[in-house]
């Protein structure tokens, strides 16, 4: 579970750059993060429910086929994806960030 929180985090805020997540399949893991680790209760309170969390990070470890609604914090959009396609967004997301630090360290 560590692995897929660190690998999300580092995904959605790429070299401090906000814009780098508003696009694509960053913006799926942006949307994921914040259906994680954001939630409110109805009276608008935060609310952490870490059997939430631990029950949503091993869906996307094994990259469960259910599909999950995933809402913009304007509550403006809406997108429908699987746990496969997100484990598939993510694991991409990184490999970039991956390649990008490799680059600037060689040259």
């Amino acid at each position: 579970m560590y692995w897929f929180t660190h690998h999300c985090t580092w995904s959605c805020r790429f070299a401090g750059d906000a814009q780098w997540s508003e696009t694509g399949d960053r913006y799926l893991l942006k949307l994921f993060r914040d259906y994680l680790f954001h939630q409110l209760l109805p009276s608008g309170a935060p609310w952490v429910d870490l059997a939430h969390i631990v029950q949503t990070l091993n869906k996307l470890d094994a990259g469960a086929p259910e599909n999950m609604a995933l809402h913009s914090r304007d509550e403006q959009s809406a997108l429908v994806v699987s746990y496969a396609d997100l484990r598939n967004c993510l694991e991409s997301a990184f490999s970039d960030i991956l390649q990008a630090a490799h680059a600037e360290a060689d040259s």
